[in-house]
């Protein structure tokens, strides 16, 4: 009887852990998702000051820099909107991992070549990056991945209650 309630108590305790995680998951997800789909709306809305702010990191010049930014802007939007709703939540995390690695190697570039420039990640407001954006991208990318490792493997909902 002891040894029964003993596994019950451990089983109720598992399910509850695994619950907070894949709230604690999901919470994530959602800041994660709402931050690139807010960026998004904001570059969609003026794509030529979204370029200007794109090409003054001096990275890539020409219609490649046209082809990528358009390209991150939908895909920024894309991936958001998949994170906030929970469609293709694990490859939506590794996108927007992705995403915030790029934004962070590209800070850091400018910021080692002495370039004082505006992030370019908000639209008109623009912080000019330093210790603050620096800390920003690269907190959403970790956010990313511990959302990856600790929320739930699986999109089914009987594997995940």
């Amino acid at each position: 009887m002891q040894n029964s309630l003993q596994a019950t108590a451990a089983t109720s305790f598992a399910i509850q852990r695994n619950r907070l995680t894949n709230i604690s998951s999901k919470l994530i997800d959602i800041v994660v998702g709402c931050t690139l789909a807010y960026s998004a709306v904001l570059h969609i809305s003026n794509p030529f000051l979204f370029l200007e702010s794109f090409l003054r990191y001096d990275l890539i010049g020409g219609y490649s820099a046209l082809l990528l930014a358009s390209v991150l802007m939908w895909m920024s939007l894309t991936v958001g909107l998949a994170l906030v709703v929970g469609f293709g939540r694990r490859g939506a995390l590794i996108l927007a991992g992705c995403l915030f690695a790029i934004f962070t190697i590209a800070q850091l570039i400018a910021l080692s070549r002495g370039m004082v420039i505006g992030c370019g990640c908000f639209g008109v407001e623009e912080q000019p990056i330093g210790f603050w954006t620096v800390l920003r991208s690269t907190s959403l990318l970790i956010a990313s991945v511990i959302s990856y490792v600790l929320g739930p493997s699986s999109e089914s909902p009987i594997e995940n209650p």
